[in-house]
């Protein structure tokens, strides 16, 4: 599989709702827009973007950041990518490999800032990607959804954010109208309890008494929390716990770096999203990669 077999295409009843990408096999991130009028829990049909097809429903919605995650049940003959994910720096080179159709612009440019801590009213603070692109579009709503890659020459291509609607990049930007604007990818993570290394965890480590529609995850303000959409197979508990185990040791290692100022917690994103990957990986009986 190619590099960019991680995006969707999100549709429902055969119309075209947006872009999304995988984050996990198990979760993909989209923008709360893509997903308005449904319920959590509801199903949208997803296509990969060598047009395989798979099974998602509605997960968790964020309103107040634009965004919303979709549980995805992976296609256990089929084999598809999760990206790489890192942060954006200003200058870095951008490419966003979604697009609304085969005839829409392909958008591409620099990143002009990083803005943190923008918030719309009372809604949790996001670091927002200002994008500046080479060319325009008619109307760069229909490529919300979808990821924005780094390009940089010299660094390994890698995901730093997802594209936001212009109506909420306007909210999340105090007004700021016209400027297209992508969610850090480390803020739109952060922005789902399902996400988090603790409940992910809490959940699998019990995979035996798991049942068909787990206990949801604790409501975070401006979210519409929703159980799994595929409990864990029995009888790999086992496999599951030793996962655990290295897991929390790995996530508790990042955590005291980041308190010792070691590292930016910021760039720790993307190692934690490897770490809860490999976790799902072994509650499904899948080898990692």
């Amino acid at each position: 599989m190619g590099h960019e077999d991680y995006w969707l295409a999100i549709s429902r009843d055969g119309t075209l709702l947006g872009g999304g990408f995988f984050v996990t096999r198990f979760y993909a991130l989209t923008t709360a827009a893509c997903v308005r009028g449904l319920a959590p829990g509801d199903a949208v049909d997803l296509h990969t973007a060598t047009g395989l097809p798979l099974e998602g429903q509605v997960f968790e919605v964020a309103d107040d950041i634009g965004l919303a995650l979709l549980g995805v049940r992976p296609d256990p003959l089929a084999d598809y990518a999760t990206p790489q994910a890192d942060h954006a720096v200003k200058g870095d080179a951008w490419r966003a490999p979604y697009r609304p159709s085969p005839v829409a612009a392909a958008l591409m440019g620099t990143v002009d800032a990083v803005a943190h801590d923008r918030r719309d009213g009372d809604g949790r603070p996001v670091s927002l990607v200002e994008l500046t692109p080479e060319r325009g579009a008619n109307d760069y709503g229909g490529y919300a959804g979808g990821p924005v890659e780094r390009r940089t020459e010299g660094r390994d291509v890698a995901v730093v954010g997802i594209l936001l609607t212009p109506e909420d990049a306007c909210r999340l930007r105090d007004g700021a109208e016209n400027i297209l604007t992508a969610g850090a990818i480390n803020s739109a993570v952060e922005a789902f309890h399902a996400l988090s290394a603790e409940q992910l965890m809490g959940l699998l480590a019990g995979v035996e008494e798991v049942p068909s529609a787990a206990l949801p995850p604790t409501e975070v303000p401006g979210t519409t929390p929703q159980s799994p959409p595929c409990p864990a197979a029995p009888g790999r508990a086992e496999a599951v716990r030793e996962a655990l185990d290295t897991g929390r040791l790995l996530l508790r290692a990042f955590k005291q770096m980041a308190e010792e100022s070691l590292v930016d917690p910021r760039d720790l994103s993307p190692y934690q999203i490897r770490v809860l990957e490999e976790i799902s990986q072994r509650a499904w009986g899948e080898e990692a990669p």
